[in-house]
Parts: structure tokens; sequence; C-alpha cells
């Protein structure tokens, strides 16, 4: 005679821990409580687990962006009184570029572009200004043109000529004469440090 088989609903695969324990318990006549604490028990171990590394994940990441941002330097930092202050990258005049003009009689604002960001420009650049002297000077102060204390800008347009390029600005406190050829100046205000340059040339009309 065939063996008549139960269609009884068979039991379902478990986790080996959880089915030791749950089987442990079976005998204990509140099987059902007992396994739902169990449940719950693994439920909280894993919810302690994945927030823990979700948060540690996101915490890279913002430290990633944090450093990726080129706006990392306050530009506060002190200058020391060397002989020439600013002298450790290249620079280049980036607005208006070499050779161009801007207009007379008004206060324009200057931008330079510095080599990378490891230099005392990168750090130190509320300390600097632009020294913008005329070309026929021969090494006298007169007619000579300051810029504010500069500050850290985007290109704004601005050719990128080194491999790594930041971008520093200052408004003119005067404007410049008409017709004149001025030689810009890298200048540590708050030293007595010889100006760095001339980085460019420009002209007022």
């Amino acid at each position: 005679m065939a063996t008549h088989r139960s269609h009884e609903a068979q039991p379902v695969p478990r986790f080996g821990v959880l089915e030791r324990w749950e089987t442990g318990i079976r005998s204990s006549g509140t099987y059902a409580a007992d396994a739902a604490r169990l449940r719950l028990r693994f439920s909280m171990m894993f919810l302690k687990l994945v927030p823990m590394r979700v948060g540690k994940l996101a915490a890279l990441a913002a430290l990633a962006g944090v450093t990726a941002c080129s706006g990392g330097s306050t530009g506060a930092s002190p200058v020391p009184n060397t002989a020439f202050c600013g002298n450790d990258t290249q620079y280049a005049l980036a607005i208006p570029q070499t050779g161009q003009t801007i207009p007379a009689n008004t206060t324009a604002t200057i931008e330079i572009v510095a080599s990378g960001n490891n230099n005392q420009i990168y750090s130190s650049f509320k300390n600097f200004d632009l020294l913008l002297v005329p070309a026929y000077n021969n090494g006298s102060t007169a007619g000579q043109v300051a810029t504010g204390p500069l500050s850290l800008t985007g290109a704004n347009g601005a050719p990128a000529p080194f491999p790594s390029d930041y971008y520093y600005n200052g408004t003119l406190q005067t404007g410049l004469a008409s017709g004149v050829l001025y030689n810009v100046y890298l200048n540590a205000y708050t030293t007595n440090c010889t100006p760095v340059g001339p980085i460019g040339q420009l002209a007022a009309q």
C-alpha cells in the first residue's frame, strides 16, 4: 500500500544561530513570545550596525567634499618679514591680462592667478595687496596705486596658465592715470618685504 504523505507546510529554513535558539526554547511553552523577543533582538542588533556604517560613510564623504573645495584657507595667517614675501610660487596677471587696458580714473578690480596653494599667498592673502607702479618710474614710488587686501576668488573667465590655478583679486583704492603703463607687483603690506614682480603690465585709458 502506498504511503500517504502529509501536505502540512514544511518548516522554513532559518539562519543557524536563530534556528538553534528557537529549537532550544520550543519546550518552554512560551515559544511564540520567546521567538518574537529573539527576532526583536536581532533587529535591534542590525539597526545598531547599519546606522554606524552609514554614518561613517557619510562623514567620509563630507570630509572629501570639504578637502576638495578651494576655499579651505581663511587667508589670515601672518606673513614672515623676510626679504621677499610671496615669492614661493609663480604668478600671472589674469584680469586684465598683460598688455590689456582698463578704464582710467575708475576703481577697477585687478585679478591675478597663482600656481597651486602650497604657498604664502594662499595662507595669507588678506595680508597681500597689489601695487601698480608706473613703468617709467625707475624705482620711484611716485604715482603708484595700491589695491585693497586681496580676496580668494574664481577664475571669472581668466586664463588658466598653471597645472593648478588659484585666483586673487583686489580693488584699486584710486583710479589709474590715463595713458600710463603700469607694472603690477604683489606686496605684503603688513611687512617691509620687497614687492614681488612685476607679474604683469597694464595700461589705463
